[in-house]
């Protein structure tokens, strides 16, 4: 008797978990639905609310772009929810406008989106087919300019294996990186306070020909070392006393050996 009682007593106590886990389950079961149906709605009342319209959009640092093209590349419209705003998008949208260099897109609640931009700066003009198009100093096309109107900065001309550009394009010929890296290098001597340049003959990498209103002869820049030649050159410049000799050219790329012809 004493051994069928216990026996029992522990079918009732295994009946009493089982009906407590099946209640437990229940009852997360019916909590988490509950969560789900309440999470449903609130997402619903977020995204369709119109407290998180996006209302204002403010554009920072636009000088040359016009802020109504910001605006209009961003895609950003009152019909946008704040919260469920893509900020990446946004801003990669942006980017591809030529004359951006970087954006940033931000929130600011309840209502506001803040576009933060960074234009390119032009740094030369591209002669190329009868066409003038602005580049910055990364060989990243600005846009086209009017044939017959001023341009900025200087000429890049006789850029070898290259047909068409376009707004946005980079360009990666060697020629353009050299003109550039000759432009700059020699922007940062003094002489280019004495002298103004006009245009810079691409040829290709190792050769860049410089023409100068004030001077009547070309130089010579090439293979490299551009820093190096500009120092050269502003020596002697001012070892000359700003007067040279040459009467066809000035040739800097063959170290300290000038030629000058």
């Amino acid at each position: 008797m004493f051994g069928r009682h216990r026996k029992w007593r522990g079918r009732r106590s295994s009946r009493r978990f089982r009906g407590r886990h099946i209640a437990y389950v229940l009852e997360w079961t019916v909590c988490l639905g509950l969560l789900l149906v309440g999470g449903r709605f609130f997402y619903r009342y977020l995204r369709e609310s119109p407290v998180f319209c996006v209302q204002w959009v403010c554009i920072e640092g636009a000088r040359v772009l016009d802020p109504q093209d910001v605006l209009g590349a961003s895609g950003i419209t009152t019909d946008d929810n704040l919260l469920l705003l893509d900020l990446a998008e946004t801003e990669a949208r942006v980017a591809r406008v030529p004359y951006v260099k970087t954006c940033r897109v931000d929130r600011v609640f309840p209502d506001r989106v803040i576009l933060t931009i960074e234009e390119r700066t032009p740094m030369a003009t591209l002669l190329l087919n009868n066409g003038l198009y602005e580049i910055d100093g990364e060989a990243v096309v600005l846009r086209e300019l009017p044939r017959n109107g001023a341009y900025p900065g200087l000429l890049i001309t006789n850029v070898p294996g290259l047909a068409y550009v376009e707004p946005g394009q980079h360009l990666t010929q060697p020629a353009v990186a050299a003109a550039l890296g000759v432009w700059d290098a020699f922007s940062n001597v003094s002489m280019a306070q004495d002298v103004t340049v006009s245009e810079l003959a691409a040829y290709d990498r190792n050769k860049v020909l410089m023409f100068c209103n004030e001077l009547p002869f070309e130089i010579r820049w090439g293979r490299g070392g551009f820093e190096d030649q500009a120092r050269r050159l502003d020596i002697l410049w001012r070892e000359k006393g700003k007067e040279l000799d040459c009467k066809e050219y000035l040739d800097l790329r063959f170290g300290n050996d000038l030629v000058c012809k």
